[in-house]
């Protein structure tokens, strides 16, 4: 089968996003089918609401000849109207990928009226549905009148090799002092780190340190708000910044960590959680969104209400001074990802929903 899949920008972009993009188009060229790679340039959200009429935007669909189109659901300010000219064209099926819809994400906007206007009719667009969670699914569904095919995948955690044993995760826990914290994700505001360095004035500074990891170049302004906060904080001794990290280098870092704290706005999964959750990092997470679907309060983490710096203070305060619960929820992490589906498991999934859509 041949397959095209529409992306913004670079597939080999370091995000969650894309890397459930990759690990998806792997697979399926592991299964002998042909996936084309089609990407569109991300631009402002009106720029790319005029792709639509763009002819060097449809001529670079009609070149690629496929059976059946995947589309990033993060494309569809590009694609609202033109898939119906793609409809019109060619006679396959459009199937979308939904991490999470830019309505649920921008709920606080003043322009939220118009993005559910066009996301909805985007959606409308489409044959099928691939989610990376039963959130993003359930969101999706409240936007529309009628449901379409779908399959729900979820990211996994199992893209490291050396993943620590439970007597190497027991060892870290009571020999390793003070507390290691490691915030994993992009930095702009919606990951909240500047929430957590916050939360962070409530600890005495010697009872920790903050790995930050995450790529600082998508936000600038957010990077040297970060910067100055940690400046006016007094932090910088206890915070380090290490940009985006290859593979070895992360595997490392989350290794040697305790627990990992992303109190995000929301997430529509949360992958970072889950490769935490490999190592045996219990994770701090938002009691708003899709993390709630893996993180467990008082389990293998915390949900923490968006915002709220004395909350998480209290929980990280805590894990430190205790830690036998540190421990129990520790290998309780490292359970949840035992039982969760691999990577494999996962794009096998979305592997049999497309051949059922395109037969």
């Amino acid at each position: 089968m041949r397959i095209g899949f529409v992306i913004y920008g670079d597939i080999g972009t370091l995000t969650g996003g894309y890397l459930y993009d990759r690990f998806l188009t792997d697979y399926l060229r592991g299964q002998g089918h042909q996936v084309k790679i089609i990407s569109i340039p991300q631009h402002s959200y009106t720029r790319n609401l005029i792709d639509n009429i763009r002819p060097q935007i449809w001529q670079q669909m009609a070149r690629n000849a496929c059976d059946l189109l995947i589309q990033d659901e993060l494309t569809h300010p590009s694609l609202f109207r033109m898939n119906r000219d793609i409809r019109q064209r060619r006679n396959i099926p459009i199937i979308t990928l939904i991490h999470a819809l830019r309505t649920v994400l921008s709920r606080h906007s003043p322009l939220r009226k118009c993005y559910q206007y066009v996301e909805t009719r985007y959606l409308t667009s489409v044959d099928g549905m691939i989610y990376t969670s039963d959130f993003s699914r359930e969101q999706t569904e409240r936007l529309l009148s009628d449901t379409k095919p779908s399959v729900v995948a979820w990211p996994a955690g199992n893209r490291f090799h050396n993943i620590p044993s439970q007597e190497e995760i027991e060892q870290r826990v009571y020999q390793h002092d003070p507390l290691e914290i490691v915030f994993l994700g992009t930095l702009h505001p919606g990951k909240r780190l500047h929430t957590l360095l916050d939360a962070l004035t409530e600890i005495p500074r010697s009872r920790f340190s903050l790995h930050v990891i995450g790529s600082p170049e998508r936000n600038s302004h957010y990077v040297n708000r970060i910067h100055r906060q940690i400046r006016r904080l007094g932090l910088r001794q206890q915070v380090l910044l290490y940009g985006e990290l290859e593979e070895t280098s992360l595997e490392s870092r989350l290794r040697n960590g305790h627990i990992l704290v992303v109190p995000s706005d929301s997430e529509a999964f949360g992958m970072a959680y889950l490769e935490g959750f490999a190592f045996g990092l219990p994770a701090v997470a938002s009691a708003v969104g899709g993390a709630t679907e893996i993180v467990h309060h008082g389990e293998n983490g915390f949900l923490v209400d968006p915002g709220d710096t004395a909350q998480l203070a209290r929980y990280l305060r805590m894990v430190d001074e205790n830690r036998s619960l540190l421990c129990q929820m520790s290998l309780s992490a490292r359970n949840s990802y035992c039982a969760h589906p691999t990577w494999q498991e996962s794009m096998e999934r979305v592997h049999q929903f497309l051949v059922s859509m395109a037969a």
